[in-house]
């Protein structure tokens, strides 16, 4: 299976995911939002298609991005929630 299914090289994917790391990693431990630890273990997650050819291995990988992907939209929500009912009781 063809595994380049990026529009970049193998080496700016991995200098791209390295540096998204590194921005959602301080960006949560700035600011601590759940989202960007979830983000920045995401980032780095799409190399894994680079360890298995197999098609599972490639539509699984795609599985635990979307779960990447919702898990941080449900936390952004979830977030969002909070800091309105903490600003409704301090008012």
């Amino acid at each position: 299976m063809n595994t380049n299914i990026f529009p970049l090289p193998f080496s700016a994917h991995l200098i791209f995911s390295i540096f998204a790391f590194v921005i959602f990693m301080f960006q949560f431990i700035r600011v601590r939002r759940p989202y960007q630890l979830l983000m920045a273990a995401a980032v780095p997650a799409t190399l894994l298609i680079y360890v298995n050819d197999s098609k599972a291995w490639f539509y699984g990988i795609g599985i635990a991005e979307a779960i990447f992907i919702i898990a941080s939209l449900v936390s952004v929500f979830i977030s969002r929630k909070s800091k309105k009912a903490d600003a409704g009781n301090k008012a």
